[in-house]
């Protein structure tokens, strides 16, 4: 259910614990105990979620002609350096090495 309520609001770059928590009807609280049960916290697992679609969407044809920096604020990333950091931390390649694979 988390998982989809990310998915659905992806694009939001104001999407937080706290709004997943009240749209799985759980307190903050309660929220953190159940991504502690995985070593995740809810942060962490929003943009694992984001950067696992980005990553995708640098793969996909469609999207050969955008530019990186415009997918990655579809889906929901505000700057160019803090995405670049991001993907590169989840997957030991920037993200244009990533789509030149």
């Amino acid at each position: 259910m988390a998982h989809r309520h990310v998915l659905a609001h992806i694009d939001d770059p104001e999407l937080s614990p706290d709004e997943l928590a009240g749209a799985l009807h759980v307190s903050r609280r309660a929220l953190y105990r159940l991504f502690e049960e995985h070593q995740l916290t809810p942060g962490r697992f929003i943009r694992q979620v984001r950067l696992d679609a980005i990553r995708e969407a640098l793969a996909a044809p469609d999207n050969a002609q955008r530019g990186i920096l415009d997918i990655a604020l579809d889906y929901g990333f505000t700057d160019s350096a803090t995405f670049s950091r991001a993907f590169k931390a989840a997957f030991g390649v920037s993200p244009s090495e990533w789509r030149q694979r």
